[in-house]
């Protein structure tokens, strides 16, 4: 199989059964894709799915409420809570509006602080063992991706990072690190996103040889990270250089998964290695193709679905059935607390230790 193929298996699977309680997606009306107010066995067109990916609220919120509504149930969406739904709410979603009685959410942990208020929480990685309480699903490949073009052979001529700028850590944005990749024959290709606009060209792998996804962060932060720079790069058809991050290491199989760097010189000499060793390239880029069956949206899709079927509905149940005094404490006890949390959550991310240090 190779990138185009594994592209075309990124579409959703066909249900096998609907979902077993009602599912309600909060996000502002304003927030909305147009595409998403039509008929869901429609596809959202490529260029929607290009100009809407990234972001909290389309990776986390959106994307799950198109691909999962296929399976058949009357899902909503809109700003207001569902007493008598699951209510699936982003990682930085919870509204002053959602805290005035108790409700069943369902939180994204993302990479935001713990959100308390959530019955239920769903994590990025393997970190965080499933529990009644917690499940693991995989993040969903970047929307709208453009392989790299097959034309391109094994040559290694363009080092792309396609992510926000403050994660990838200085010494990868350095003229050093330019010139040293200069003298190799290779570009650096840096995709940030616009900080005003929220404007990127994440998709588009076409033009590049290699990924960078070395990342210089925290190492709390890097504990929440998913794993989406190391499946889009299987995706796209091109070697990734990662960091030790836990999301990476936990899925290694093989030494063709990706090369591992913490410095700027660790890559320059995995790049050599590559362009001296183009069965390795090949070979690399063969096995991460084959590495993307878990990472497809019908593989995804059907993650979320055994998991709200599964692990949310029995809890949603006994939540339900509990008399309304009884559940007012757990929700006190959450707005109290969740100041602290995010107070935490943000001192760990800026002045934790580094991963790369």
């Amino acid at each position: 199989m190779n990138s185009a193929q594994a592209l075309m298996s990124m579409e959703p699977a066909t249900p096998t059964e609907p979902l077993r309680v009602p599912v309600h997606f909060l996000c502002l009306d304003s927030m909305i894709w147009d595409e998403l107010r039509g008929d869901p066995e429609l596809p959202l067109p490529k260029e929607g799915m290009r100009r809407h990916s990234g972001g909290d609220m389309g990776s986390w919120i959106l994307l799950v409420y198109h691909w999962i509504r296929t399976y058949g149930n009357d899902f909503t969406i809109d700003p207001k809570i569902s007493d008598d739904a699951v209510n699936i709410v982003g990682s930085r979603g919870f509204r002053c509006s959602y805290r005035t009685k108790p409700t069943f959410f369902l939180g994204w942990r993302a990479d935001a602080h713990v959100q308390i208020m959530a019955k239920f929480v769903v994590y990025q990685n393997a970190q965080y063992r499933p529990n009644r309480f917690a499940a693991n699903v995989n993040h969903w490949p970047q929307a709208g991706m453009i392989p790299r073009d097959p034309a391109r052979g094994t040559d290694v001529k363009v080092l792309s990072y396609m992510g926000t700028q403050q994660n990838l850590d200085s010494k990868f944005q350095s003229d050093t690190f330019r010139a040293a990749l200069k003298k190799i024959g290779v570009a650096l290709g840096l995709r940030f996103k616009n900080k005003a606009t929220g404007a990127h060209s994440w998709q588009d792998y076409s033009n590049t040889d290699a990924v960078l996804a070395v990342r210089g962060q925290s190492t709390y932060m890097s504990g929440i990270k998913p794993s989406t720079k190391l499946a889009n790069a299987w995706f796209a058809g091109a070697p990734a250089f990662v960091g030790p991050e836990p999301a990476y290491l936990e899925i290694r199989e093989s030494e063709l998964d990706f090369i591992q760097a913490v410095s700027p010189e660790q890559v320059i000499a995995g790049l050599k290695m590559l362009e001296g060793k183009p069965e390795l390239y090949k070979a690399m880029v063969e096995h991460g193709v084959g590495r993307t069956g878990p990472y497809t949206r019908a593989a995804i899709t059907q993650s979320w679905a055994t998991i709200i079927n599964e692990a949310v509905f029995p809890e949603f149940k006994k939540w339900h059935a509990r008399p309304f005094i009884t559940k007012l404490p757990f929700m006190w006890a959450s707005i109290a607390l969740n100041p602290a949390m995010k107070a935490l959550h943000e001192f760990r991310v800026k002045y934790g230790q580094r991963l790369l240090a």
